[in-house]
């Protein structure tokens, strides 16, 4: 088996006889020089013993090795499948594998890039005080712990834009907005929030875009994407159980201003300034402690 300066890996891969396998050696043709072999740990003798052996060659030159093949007398087939792979190039098959790897990363960056991190944290019944990476539930959908308060975290917030946001609490009434690093709700009073507001605000706001889900314990899930948005359940009075909140750079039309991003999902969203307020005066910025 002739082979050019490089270095290979012979694999055994089967043989036809399963029950009496061949062993094999591998040697070198003579007068040759520079050529070393190295064998794997499962090996012994210096001998492929059975199908997954493999040994690597190292050549400094063109060379030739020599296979030979051991058949036992009660073999029925001496025919056996061996694969010669070099080691030191790039195949085709490995090429076109970097090249869907290279083009799914470069996809999951373009997406990625979008997306400015937001945290979320709370205080869930049952639970206590949770965090919620970005892009992940704060609580679950339609789990049994009911959200009291949480606040929204923005580490990487760039100037000129911030996230305002409040809620309602049962049987108190609806939370003054705050901004980002505030807790809005209540903590160990078991009550629980029916309702939640977001918005973009100050000058860069119009380059972001807000996207919202929220469970609530009957299992309804509001979702709403835009620059300010509100999501509450079908009684006005279902508790919130699950939060998630994403921002992501909106896709600007130089020319004229306007986003081809603008997606919204009228189901349980109330869209503009809209502020829910019920019963006497909101609470104050403190909320519920």
């Amino acid at each position: 088996m002739p082979v050019a300066r490089g270095l290979y890996a012979l694999r055994y891969l089967s043989a036809d006889d399963a029950a009496a396998v061949p062993q094999i050696t591998v040697t070198f043709a003579p007068d040759t020089c520079g050529v070393r072999t190295f064998w794997g740990p499962n090996t012994t003798g210096e001998v492929l013993r059975e199908p997954g052996d493999a040994v690597v060659i190292s050549s400094e030159a063109d060379a030739s090795i020599v296979v030979t093949i051991f058949v036992n007398g009660a073999a029925r087939e001496d025919g056996v499948k061996l694969k010669l792979d070099r080691l030191d190039r790039i195949s085709e098959a490995d090429q076109s594998l970097i090249q869907k790897l290279e083009e799914g990363s470069a996809s999951a960056r373009e997406v990625q890039d979008d997306i400015l991190p937001v945290y979320l944290s709370g205080y869930i019944a049952q639970r206590g005080d949770v965090v919620a990476n970005s892009g992940k539930w704060l609580g679950s959908r339609g789990g049994p712990g009911r959200i009291e308060g949480f606040t929204v975290h923005w580490p990487g917030r760039p100037i000129g834009v911030d996230i305002g946001y409040n809620c309602t609490v049962s049987d108190y009434g609806a939370i003054p907005e705050i901004l980002t690093g505030d807790f809005a709700g209540a903590r160990q009073r078991g009550l629980s929030i029916t309702s939640v507001s977001f918005r973009l605000r100050d000058d860069k706001a119009p380059q972001y875009e807000l996207h919202l889900e929220v469970a609530f314990e009957d299992g309804s899930v509001v979702r709403a994407s835009g620059q300010e948005v509100t999501a509450r359940g079908k009684t006005n009075s279902e508790a919130v159980t699950g939060l998630c909140l994403l921002v992501r750079k909106r896709n600007i039309n130089v020319s004229d201003g306007k986003s081809n991003n603008n997606k919204r999902d009228d189901i349980g969203l109330q869209s503009g300034r809209v502020r829910l307020y019920r019963g006497g005066v909101p609470l104050a910025r403190s909320n519920i402690r």
